[in-house]
């Protein structure tokens, strides 16, 4: 059985919108030289750019470095689960 994991800190530093470095990462989702879509420890980090490359993943300590023209970064928010009335009405 595995244990559960230690929620890591999440940070992003953005530099001269050219180097983006990510703390919390927890997986990759999808990447390409235009979007990349990260899961973290505080949600789904979407970022959109142009040429977008991968200069250092490292899943255990959760880094993430990444350089290219970012133009965008958006997020979705972590889903809490047994909140709604469906879920509620389903015990």
């Amino acid at each position: 059985m595995t244990e559960p994991k230690t929620m890591m800190p999440h940070q992003l530093i953005l530099e001269e919108k050219s180097r983006l470095s990510l703390t919390g990462v927890t997986g990759i989702l999808s990447f390409d030289e235009a979007c990349a879509v990260v899961e973290t420890t505080l949600g789904q980090l979407t970022v959109e750019g142009q040429h977008l490359h991968i200069q250092k993943s490292d899943v255990e300590t959760g880094d993430l470095v990444m350089d290219g023209q970012v133009n965008a970064l958006s997020y979705k928010p972590l889903k809490k689960g047994g909140d709604g009335l469906l879920t509620r009405l389903l015990k």
